[in-house]
């Protein structure tokens, strides 16, 4: 889509900060916070049936709904309408450029928009407020997930429909290959690449905890902390636990990993563990990184 885009702060109102200071990526921001991630915002009108951002295509930008309605969709199946406050193409901020669905704009739009350049220029000049609205985005994205996976519970409650017993899966460039339905994220990818941790994996383009377990066809990549976005998620995760009062103990743990040269060694990396006071984990083992066996006495 060609947008002509002008600078927000020329020709922003009242009614358009209340409607920018209601969304969930943006209220947990100060009005001087708000007022300066403003600043950085540009502003795009578009017209009914407009395809504002395609699937497969990349983008640098995330939306701001101000006006007007969308649909949003994905392998043609609709998922939800956007309305004023709303947002999309949130991934483009923590360096996902490949959109994940389809916006057509339903009724004309006029809507905000804020570039990853101009992202990082706000979180250079205002790194705490910058944590926060990524906090804020990595919320919305779980809460995404969790909304579509009770959707699919649903679905598959109310229809009684076969379901395969294995599922396609390729990682990365590799060719796809068949894998059990319900297969863990964690158990198809590495525990490091290229010597950084994995901490999340990208379905589709769209993150996943390395506990999730695959139903359907997907296309799968590692989110390591060599990123910032997967130290991002990674310290967010923390702040989470420790907000609920969960306690981290610190492991050291042996990975394999394939190095860039393409010879394998050992690369040793600290990870947090989460240990609940009611929980009780079991000793990880250095040498393969998995729990050990309960040893007896002696």
């Amino acid at each position: 889509m060609s947008q002509i885009a002008s600078p927000l702060t020329l020709g922003i109102s009242q009614s358009d900060f209340d409607v920018l200071a209601k969304s969930a990526l943006l209220s947990g921001l100060s009005i001087k916070e708000l007022s300066a991630l403003l600043e950085r915002l540009d502003q795009v009108a578009v017209a009914q049936g407009t395809v504002v951002v395609r699937e497969g295509e990349e983008g640098d930008y995330l939306y701001f709904v101000i006006e007007g309605t969308a649909k949003i969709s994905r392998r043609k199946l609709e998922l939800r309408v956007a309305g004023p406050g709303d947002h999309f193409g949130e991934l483009a901020v923590v360096g996902v450029r490949r959109r994940s669905a389809t916006v057509t704009a339903l009724t004309t739009m006029r809507l905000a928009r804020l570039s990853l350049g101009g992202y990082h220029s706000f979180s250079h000049s205002h790194p705490s407020a910058a944590l926060h609205f990524v906090q804020a985005v990595v919320s919305s994205l779980g809460d995404e997930l969790v909304g579509m996976t009770d959707t699919m519970g649903r679905i598959l409650q109310m229809r009684s429909l076969p379901r395969h017993s294995t599922i396609k899966v390729q990682i990365d460039d590799e060719p796809p290959r068949s894998v059990p339905l319900g297969t863990e994220v964690r158990e198809l990818l590495p525990g490091a690449v290229d010597g950084a941790l994995v901490v999340a994996g990208l379905t589709d383009l769209r993150p996943v905890s390395l506990a999730t377990g695959l139903v359907a066809d997907t296309r799968l990549n590692p989110l390591t902390m060599a990123v910032w976005e997967g130290r991002e998620i990674y310290r967010r995760i923390q702040e989470l636990f420790r907000e609920h009062g969960i306690r981290f103990a610190p492991r050291r743990v042996i990975v394999d990993a394939e190095g860039a040269g393409g010879e394998t060694g050992m690369v040793e990396t600290a990870v947090m563990a989460a240990a609940s006071s009611t929980v009780t984990h079991p000793p990880v083992s250095p040498a393969t990184g998995r729990p050990q066996a309960n040893a007896g006495p002696g």
